[in-house]
């Protein structure tokens, strides 16, 4: 077990591929006018998104899932009916193929997000109620220190190199060589959690500032060139002399949204890995003090930010109403909530988080956090679980991405094919930082919360440098 942790961590990148699928095989149609017949074009399939289990059946026995009711994803389960909606009637329709071709009865138990404790209580008392259990990524890693769950690395059946498996985030979440979760397309909330911006177009025009689009393609979308935008859109609208929620602002955000989103986007990150694989604080390195400084000026020097905590949503309901009602630029968003913004009047676009200067060769893309699904030390039966964990994730790549990707994202949500683009670009370019995830509650929630709230008086060094020595839960997490 892991003992030691926490300084520096690199960026993980990680590329989806969502690659329409079919069977290799030669069909003979014939030709009604001629009567010949005609050898049909051979359709290929890569094997890497193809599940090498055979098939069995499982004789109609449960698999019981306990999945946390968070309002900041999407249900991944079981919906209650069809809809008419893209997303919700894949997932019924990947449910009954699941449940037809191996014999299995899929149930899901939902629990109160703010009570997991209970959920641990139940383990801890040898409750073997659940096959898996969804949890927050911190409360994940609390259950493999403590010994409550079977580490993926240890069930059978399971191959984390396929396509449906998120190779490079589960590089990212590994600790010691371990692999105690993963991720892979069974996860809507690594979707639902990714993060990019929203701009308005009516202000883009308004300000007559450049095809933003074009300044992404280009390369050429920095902070400098996003901090010089929102300066002109930002005014004090109502003329009292004071900026507040009802003036016009270059970007609104939850607070302890936006220092990530930023560093992860000009290339840093809060934790990295050894050799080792054993995680460690980076928070004092050069290079991320610099761009921290950047983004500390950016949100509290420029006086062209509006934070909140709000309704406590990841995106406040306070912030969307800013941004739908024409007064800020540009917007903090994640793919969940992008849903929300479908009946603004004012079209609006999709954008990755700016580099930190035109020298970075790419845009990096932050996954918010996670709730991975992990299997508890009570399953008695590893071998169905496992079986059954590679053909959910198998199965939703083929049959519920390309409803949440291709129909949602890229039809319902974005307003131009230019978003499309956008979209590729973000999900090609995804990065987990266990500061900003894992270790959230004692780092970004924390820590950098405090730092958002106070411009960091109280916690940054006179040379500009976190405190760390003198933050007592910047300690607790050195130790695992």
């Amino acid at each position: 077990m892991m003992k030691s942790i926490y300084s520096r961590f690199a960026i993980i990148l990680f590329s989806i591929l969502l690659a329409s699928c079919g069977t290799n095989v030669e069909v003979t149609v014939v030709d009604p006018d001629t009567e010949t017949e005609t050898a049909a074009p051979e359709i290929t399939v890569d094997p890497k998104y193809e599940t090498d289990l055979p098939v069995r059946s499982f004789d109609g026995a449960s698999f019981v899932m306990a999945v946390n009711d968070n309002p900041n994803i999407h249900h991944s389960i079981v919906p209650e009916e069809e809809t008419g909606e893209s997303l919700n009637d894949a997932l019924i329709r990947r449910n009954v193929v699941i449940e037809e071709t191996y014999g299995v009865d899929l149930q899901e138990y939902l629990y109160d997000y703010r009570s997991p404790g209970t959920l641990k209580s139940s383990v801890i008392a040898g409750d073997e109620s659940w096959a898996i259990v969804m949890l927050t990524c911190p409360d994940a890693l609390s259950w493999w220190k403590e010994d409550l769950l079977i580490p993926f690395d240890e069930l059978p059946n399971l191959d984390l190199k396929k396509g449906y498996w998120d190779a490079n985030i589960n590089d990212s979440l590994s600790i010691g060589g371990v692999q105690y979760i993963a991720e892979g397309a069974f996860n809507l909330d690594i979707y639902d959690l990714t993060f990019c911006l929203l701009f308005n177009k009516s202000l883009t025009q308004q300000f007559a500032l450049p095809s933003l689009y074009d300044t992404v393609l280009d390369g050429k979308w920095t902070m400098d060139t996003m901090a010089v935008m929102m300066e002109t859109a930002s005014f004090d609208s109502n003329g009292d002399g004071t900026m507040d929620e009802a003036d016009n602002w270059g970007y609104t955000a939850h607070p302890k949204m936006v220092a990530p989103g930023f560093w992860i986007g000009n290339g840093v990150t809060s934790i990295s890995k050894d050799a080792e694989d054993t995680p460690y604080i980076s928070m004092m390195e050069e290079q991320f003090v610099t761009v921290f400084e950047n983004i500390m000026a950016l949100a509290h020097d420029s006086n062209t930010v509006y934070m909140t905590t709000g309704d406590n949503m990841d995106i406040p309901i306070e912030c969307r109403n800013i941004f739908q009602e024409n007064r800020s630029l540009f917007i903090d968003m994640s793919f969940f909530y992008m849903e929300s913004m479908r009946d603004m009047e004012t079209d609006f676009g999709v954008l990755p988080y700016p580099k930190a200067n035109e020298e970075q060769n790419s845009y990096h893309t932050r996954v918010c956090y996670y709730f991975p699904y992990v299997v508890p030390a009570t399953n008695r039966d590893t071998d169905m679980t496992g079986y059954l964990l590679e053909i959910l994730n198998y199965r939703s790549y083929h049959d519920v991405l390309p409803a949440y990707y291709d129909v949602c994202l890229k039809t319902k949500y974005s307003r131009d094919e230019e978003s499309s683009e956008m979209l590729d670009l973000i999900f090609s370019s995804r990065v987990i930082d266990i500061g900003d995830s894992t270790l959230c509650n004692v780092i970004r929630d924390n820590f950098i919360f405090q730092m958002m709230q106070s411009a960091g008086k109280s916690i940054w060094n006179e040379d500009g440098t976190p405190n760390i020595a003198n933050n007592a839960d910047l300690k607790q997490c050195l130790e695992i």
